[in-house]
């Protein structure tokens, strides 16, 4: 019926087989079910046939005689029986036999069974006679000869191993045959659980070496198992992964059902306690089996499937039932249950592990294995208990290597599946990396996009705005027009914090360094805190060493950036007294290589002071953390992202300088930047001024072209360039300013870069090229890159594509100005 049922759960969650392997599989577990079911379907019924006692010859060379084919008995329900009557009665007493070894399966009725030897050999021999199953509760030999008891030996397993006849894990008692004479041995067995009689004659010699190779093997098995057992569990601590634990909980039951079957826990573990055994035994059956469905559940991934998980799942609470019914219902009925349940639970996992095989789930493969192998072991042992196989070492320790073979199987599984788990993590990882370079990717194309998107139009509301600063108007348009502009601005350089912060934790911030004048940077800088701090009634101070150099190479963007931060927080910050800025420059080098030298390093200090709350010595740290400011009360009290001071400190490192940071509370701060700048030794009046070029310019009448997609850009361009009388040619693409340059030559070109049809880089290009010989007049055209690109490469792009220079939108009339006066002054 369990074969039926399997089946039939089979079918239903639609096993497609491979007919072939279907065939061989269904043959062999019908005949593994069929092996391991005859024990359990036998009863106390008695077996037809009645037959005159049996003698067994042995001979001198004879290392082991098997009794069991021989041995003749009957059941003692009653008590009605003892040796006495036995020995009167014999003839009358119904004695029965099955010509092979004796299991006659479940029950509490105690046995007789006799049989005869007889000694073939002219002198006396020694030998030993073993009863090797461990689990009887009570054994009584008789040893009879010449119609009288000679000996008899009652072995009670309650009793410690070595208050017997033989100190051995089975029943064993000596015995000594008479030459050329026949012996009679009457065995009584009380047992509540299986009544198996492996019964066998040993020569001493033989017995003590099978039992050495016994030992020896048995230490091996356990040993194994103790070894994977606690690998297993040590993975288990590091790795948490269940399966493992599940493994190790099925090893342990493993072991003590073994070693109780094989008598090694009464002799060495509890002697005498065969109630605490038996009682082993069926907690090992139930915690075993349940850690097997748990471990099939986890290791299989049968959650996927959920017909076949439901179905563990109720195994797995029933097994956890049995265990306090254990302690309640008697053994001889609780092993009953659970010898059927380990059959179908057995047989299951074995076809459920082959099914998972067939489904290509990898682990499936050493799964299905390994429970064939314990399978099979426990094959071959019935078929030795039922004669069918000739009796062997082998043989009758086949379950115990088969379920060894089965634990290292299931270890090589785990480890097998761990490098399976490795192997995917490492890929998965490999793919968020990927997913990762893929987001940073879009983020960057994102954040530049966005950047062009908001920076286009603030050309045309910055540009409109200078336009009405020209107009006549009146002191309170003027003011708005100025609030107007400083809140665009204000948003331009939230904009540009923003895409600077995503750069730098992307890591493709870089340093830009170009000449410029560090007094223009500073004047800018003094020119916008002045009014800031005049709107808070603070006094602003900037304050420059005297013969300071002032025309140095590095990145005046992030310079101004790091400076604008700490001003922009020490403003912020201050109520009442000042704010100050001081600069401070130091040469790297001596003072007479420095005046050799045209070029020279200083070492320049910018200190930012006031007068403000302070910071205590504990928070000092905090100040520079992004997204942070000191506590939510200043976060609601002081606007602003939290991002000035961390970025100050991160474009400081950039640049390979420092930022300092000292404070007490109550007194204001001051904050130093030290960062080491390339300064020109020449005297700052000595460079060119132009002050009335773009007059000069104009008058020539220049022809300039506007490369620019954005009507409003196009305009405010026009405007600005119209005003100061230079003729302008707009092309809303490259295409349309290819075309415009073949057909009249042009002083300067102002491009965009992303544009429709044919972008600025491509443009420039073409033109640098000649455009196929029809623009070889204009291959050395000054080009100005005018965009809203400014992520880190972009400006690098420019130039790269071939053009002169770059102006960042949104721009200034003045940036206009200038550029033109660079380009076009002769």
């Amino acid at each position: 019926m369990s074969i039926i049922c399997q089946a039939n759960f089979i079918t239903k969650c639609g096993i497609e087989h491979n007919r072939c392997r279907a065939a061989f599989t269904r043959v062999v577990l019908l005949a593994l079910c069929l092996a391991y079911a005859l024990p359990l379907l036998a009863s106390n019924s008695m077996p037809s046939g009645i037959a005159a006692a049996n003698v067994v010859e042995t001979n001198a060379g004879d290392d082991q005689v098997s009794l069991s084919n021989a041995m003749e008995f009957v059941a003692d329900s009653d008590g009605q029986f003892d040796i006495n009557v036995l020995l009167e009665k014999s003839d009358a007493i119904a004695w029965q036999t099955t010509g092979k070894e004796l299991n006659l399966g479940y029950g509490n009725d105690p046995y007789w069974f006799r049989v005869a030897v007889k000694n073939n050999s002219s002198s006396t021999e020694e030998r030993f006679l073993e009863l090797a199953y461990a689990l009887h509760n009570e054994v009584d030999f008789y040893i009879v000869s010449d119609g009288r008891v000679r000996h008899r030996y009652l072995i009670d397993n309650m009793k410690p191993a070595a208050l017997r006849p033989v100190d051995h894990r089975y029943f064993v008692i000596p015995v000594t045959l008479t030459p050329h004479s026949t012996t009679v041995f009457f065995v009584r067995v009380k047992t509540s659980g299986s009544m198996k009689v492996p019964l066998t004659l040993w020569n001493n010699l033989a017995f003590n070496a099978y039992n050495q190779e016994a030992n020896l093997m048995l230490g091996g098995l356990y040993g194994i198992s103790f070894v994977m057992a606690f690998y297993n569990f040590m993975l288990f601590l590091f790795i948490r992964e269940k399966s493992y634990l599940y493994y190790v909980i099925y090893v342990f039951c493993w072991a003590t059902f073994q070693t109780a079957l094989e008598g090694i826990m009464q002799q060495y573990l509890w002697p005498g306690g065969v109630g605490f055994v038996k009682q082993s035994v069926l907690l090992a059956s139930c915690l075993g089996f349940w850690g097997a469905c748990c471990f099939a559940r986890n290791f299989l991934e049968f959650d996927r499937y959920p017909l076949i998980d439901k179905f563990l799942q109720f195994f797995t609470v029933f097994c956890l039932a049995l265990v306090p019914a254990c302690f309640i219902f008697p053994y001889s009925i609780m092993i009953r249950v659970e010898a059927v349940m380990v059959l179908f639970l057995s047989v299951s996992l074995g076809i459920l592990g082959y099914w998972a095989w067939s489904q290509g789930i990898a682990q499936a493969k050493l799964f299905a294995i390994s429970w064939t192998c314990l399978l099979m072991g426990v094959f071959l042992l019935q078929m030795d208990h039922v004669g069918i196989l000739p009796s062997s070492f082998f043989t009758r320790y086949a379950s115990s290597i088969g379920g060894v073979v089965e634990l290292t199987l299931l270890s090589v599984a785990l480890a097998d599946r761990y490098k399976y788990i490795r192997q995917e993590k490492i890929r998965a990882q490999r793919l968020a990396i990927d997913n990762l370079r893929k987001a940073d990717t879009l983020k960057s194309e994102f954040l530049a996009t966005i950047s062009h998107e908001l920076r286009t139009p603030m050309i045309g509301i910055l540009g409109y705005l200078e336009m009405l600063k020209d107009n006549q108007l009146n002191s309170r348009a003027k003011a708005d027009v100025l609030g107007i502009e400083n809140s665009s601005r204000e948003m331009m350089k939230l904009v540009d914090r923003i895409l600077d912060f995503a750069q730098l934790k992307a890591g493709t911030l870089q340093i830009e360094n170009q000449r410029f004048h560090l007094d223009k940077l500073l004047n800018e800088i003094h020119h916008e805190f002045s009014q800031i701090c005049n709107m808070k009634g603070l006094a602003f101070e900037c304050d420059l060493e005297q013969g300071l150099p002032l025309l140095v190479d590095g990145d005046a963007k992030k310079l101004h950036e790091i400076l604008y931060g700490l001003l922009d927080n020490a403003a912020k910050f201050t109520d009442n007294g000042e704010v100050k800025l001081i600069v401070q420059a130091v040469p790297r080098s001596k003072a007479d290589e420095a005046e050799q030298s045209d070029e020279q390093t200083y070492c320049y200090l910018f200190s930012v002071q006031d007068t403000g709350c302070g910071i205590d010595y504990r928070d000092r740290q905090k100040v520079f953390a992004a997204f942070a400011q000191l506590d939510g009360s200043f976060s609601r009290e002081y606007n602003g992202l939290g991002l000035g001071l961390a970025m100050c400190r991160q474009f400081v490192n950039l640049m390979d300088g420092e930022l300092t940071l000292m404070s007490e509370l109550g007194k204001g701060s001051r904050f130093d930047v030290i960062v080491d700048l390339v300064a020109s030794n020449k005297k700052l009046n000595e460079r060119r001024e132009i002050k009335n070029d773009i007059v000069a310019i104009a008058d020539r009448h220049p022809s300039l072209l506007i490369v620019e997609d954005n009507i409003t850009n196009q305009l405010i361009l026009r405007r600005i360039l119209e005003s100061y009388g230079f003729q302008v040619a707009i092309a809303e693409n490259g295409i349309q300013a290819l075309e415009i340059l073949m057909g009249q030559p042009v002083d300067l070109i102002f491009m965009d870069c992303q544009m429709p049809g044919m972008n600025g880089f491509d443009t420039t290009r073409n033109i640098r090229k000649g455009y196929d010989g029809k623009l070889e007049n204009l291959k050395d055209v000054p080009i100005i890159a005018v965009t809203a690109n400014v992520m880190s490469g972009d400006r690098e792009r420019c130039f790269q594509s071939g053009m002169n220079d770059y102006l960042k939108k949104p721009i200034t009339k003045n940036q206009i100005k200038e550029k033109i006066e660079q380009w076009l002054t002769h």
